[in-house]
This record gives C-alpha cells, structure tokens and sequence, in this order.
C-alpha cells in the first residue's frame, strides 16, 4: 500500500530535518480506520465513532515490537497480527465499507493528529456485531513514495 503524509507531518519532518527542531517523537502511535480518504489535512470526519466498540490500535513506537525494522522506504507489522476490538454492532451505517487506514499521536476517537494515511488493498466491512477485522503479519506494508 502507499502511504501518504498528512501536511501536518511533513511539516513536522521538515523543520525537524532541516532547521534541527525537535518536533518529532518516539510517542505511541495507533491505527484507526475511515470510510472515505482523510485527504492531507488529516481530518477524522468519516472515522466511526466508539459506537459498536469500534477502537484505534496501538501499533508501534516507545519500544514496542509490532512493526519489523524498516528496508529501503517500506515497514511492515512483520512482528505480528494487528487485530482490532471486535465489534458489539456496526461501525459504519448501512453497507458503507471502510476504505482507508490511518496513523495518529492519540487512541482516542477522533481525537490527536494524523500523520500518515492510505487506501486500503480492500475495503472492509464492519456492518453486524462480532467482527475483528486484522492485517496479517506483514499485510500491513507502508511504502514511501519517493
């Protein structure tokens, strides 16, 4: 999958690389899902809400080993399975899929600052009670374009 870089986070990487800044940080960082592209803003509009126990997962950063080293412009969660909360009933209405992932600073729903986001291989959908959806080991492979 590519990934794309919230204006936000490029932002943050530039002044960080070019003018010695500290804005960068080894923080937790948590995978959230949306129904349509967050676009550069990074904005939270189409991500469900905690109804239907929809969650972000924490996926890496401040020690944590669920994503593998990173080669070349690609990291993957090659350490193992990332799998979220199962769901108590529908996270989005109707048959509207989930199309888009995301990287932000917070767990919380709607809330922190996107960093990175992209369009899923295949759309996912959370429309009943009881589904985990999961990216496999090394499913979840973020490229760089350069």
């Amino acid at each position: 999958m590519a990934v794309f870089i919230t204006n936000t986070e490029a932002a943050a990487y530039l002044n960080n690389r070019f003018t010695g800044g500290a804005t960068l940080t080894n923080a937790e960082l948590y995978l959230g899902l949306t129904t349509a592209s967050p676009t550069g803003t990074g904005s939270f509009t189409n991500e469900p809400t905690s109804a239907g126990s929809y969650a972000r997962i924490a996926i890496g950063a401040t020690g944590t080993t669920k994503c593998a080293v990173a080669t070349a412009l690609v990291i993957t969660n090659g350490n193992g399975a990332l799998t979220m909360a199962t769901s108590s009933a529908a996270w989005s209405t109707g048959a509207t899929n989930l199309t888009y992932w995301f990287i932000a600073t917070s767990g919380t729903v709607g809330a922190g600052t996107m960093l990175y986001y992209g369009l899923l291989g295949s759309a996912i959908s959370v429309n009943a009670a009881n589904l985990a959806p999961s990216f496999a080991t090394s499913q979840l492979s973020l490229t760089l374009q350069s």
